[in-house]
C-alpha cells in the first residue's frame, strides 16, 4: 500500500486528525527526554557488566584489566580527590581572618602573646581579663575597657553598630603595651 507523499510530509500527528491535549508538542518534548534518560540509565548503569568494567580504563590504555588493576586505579582516584579535598580545604580555612572585629581582637592578642600574657586557647576574653587582674592588675585594668567593649560587640548584639565596630578598631589601633607587664619567670 503506498502511502500519499502529502501525508508524510505533514507528519504523524496531522494523520492522527484533531489531537488532544495529551499530544500537545510540549507533552511529547517530556516523554522523549524521559525516554532519553532511561535509556541511559538503561545503559550505563543496568547493563554495567563485568565485560563493561574490564574495558572502562581502555582510553587510558589498559586493555584487559583483572579485579586488582581495577580496586588499584579506583583506590588512586579515590585517594587523589581526597588529597585534593584535604588541600583545598586547609587552604581556604588559613586565609580567612575574619570579620575587622575579629582582626583587630587577634592583632591585640598578638600583641600580649610576646610578653607572655596572651589568651589562652580555651580562654574568652572575660576569663582572659580575670586572669590578668590576678597576674598583672595594671595591664588588665588598662584592658578592661577594650575587653568589655570586645565582649560587648562579639556577643552582646546580632549586629552590632559599625560606628562602635570602627571606635574599637581604632583603639586597638592606638593601644600600646606599656611597661606595666611583669614577665613571667
Amino acid at each position: 500500500a503506498a502511502v500519499s507523499p502529502s501525508r508524510i510530509e505533514l507528519g504523524a500527528a496531522a494523520a492522527n486528525g484533531n489531537p488532544g491535549w495529551e499530544q500537545a508538542d510540549w507533552l511529547r518534548d517530556l516523554r522523549n527526554q524521559l525516554d532519553f534518560a532511561n535509556r541511559l540509565w538503561t545503559e550505563s548503569v543496568i547493563r554495567f557488566d563485568a565485560l563493561r568494567q574490564k574495558s572502562m580504563l581502555t582510553p587510558f590504555g589498559i586493555s584487559d584489566a583483572n579485579q586488582g588493576d581495577l580496586l588499584l586505579a579506583l583506590s588512586a582516584v579515590l585517594g587523589g580527590a581526597m588529597l585534593l579535598a584535604t588541600i583545598w580545604a586547609m587552604r581556604s580555612g588559613a586565609g580567612t581572618p575574619g570579620d575587622a572585629l575579629d582582626r583587630a581582637w587577634s592583632q591585640m592578642a598578638r600583641r600580649l602573646a610576646g610578653s607572655g600574657l596572651g589568651a589562652r586557647a580555651n580562654e574568652g576574653p572575660l576569663d582572659w581579663l580575670q586572669r590578668l587582674h590576678g597576674s598583672a592588675p595594671a595591664l588588665a585594668t588598662q584592658l578592661a575597657p577594650l575587653v568589655d567593649d570586645y565582649a560587648a560587640l562579639r556577643y552582646g548584639a546580632d549586629a552590632p553598630d559599625p560606628a562602635r565596630i570602627a571606635a574599637f578598631v581604632g583603639a586597638v589601633r592606638r593601644w600600646r603595651l606599656r611597661s606595666l607587664v611583669k614577665r613571667p619567670e
